[in-house]
């Protein structure tokens, strides 16, 4: 089984605007920030956290992998 290929950054830049815009929004408004001042942030946030988040992904495919490789070593010994 060939392993998938990691989400794409465009994937990542979105999802990452939006955690950070819920985040930003239930301290935000406490606090009594616009929310077009939070959508703002959230997004720069979420520009700038997406390529870790991108290579989180790639290490744990990669890892998952490895396993996978790892077990399949182990069923050909009796």
């Amino acid at each position: 089984m060939t392993p998938r290929e990691p989400h794409p950054l465009a994937t990542h830049i979105a999802i990452d605007c939006a955690v950070a815009f819920c985040a930003l929004l239930v301290v935000g408004l406490i606090i009594g920030v616009p929310v077009l001042v939070i959508a703002v942030v959230a997004v720069v946030a979420g520009v700038c956290v997406a390529p870790y988040t991108r290579r989180t992904e790639e290490r744990q495919l990669a890892a998952i992998e490895a396993e996978r490789e790892a077990s399949d070593d182990d069923d050909g010994v009796a």
